[in-house]
């Protein structure tokens, strides 16, 4: 089983990690930034309005990875991820599992 995991850069999705790495035959991938961009005032307040920027462009990322050979998309605190791009992934992939954890 193929899992690739999207995270935010401030999260810490570890714990996740080594709880999959434990069971056999799973391989995991991940999808994150870099830390070090600031989130602007504008940012903010569109967060703020349920509005969120796409400020790591994990939408972008996303839509341009071929992802046909993952199983599992699990997503961690996804909030800045569009409901257009998940429906295009799951469109694209139609077999693959999209799981978000809060």
């Amino acid at each position: 089983m193929n899992i690739l995991f999207v995270h935010p850069p401030e999260g810490n999705a570890f714990a996740l990690f080594k709880a999959f790495d434990l069971i056999n035959d799973v391989k995991i991938d991940f999808l994150s930034q870099e830390k070090g961009k600031k989130f602007s005032f504008v940012d903010k307040v569109k967060f703020k309005i349920k509005l969120p920027s796409d400020l790591y462009d994990y939408n972008k990322l996303l839509s341009s990875r071929d992802l046909s050979s993952i199983d599992v998309l699990f997503i961690v605190k996804g909030v800045m991820i569009y409901s257009k791009t998940l429906r295009k992934v799951k469109h694209n992939y139609p077999k693959l599992k999209l799981i978000s954890f809060c």
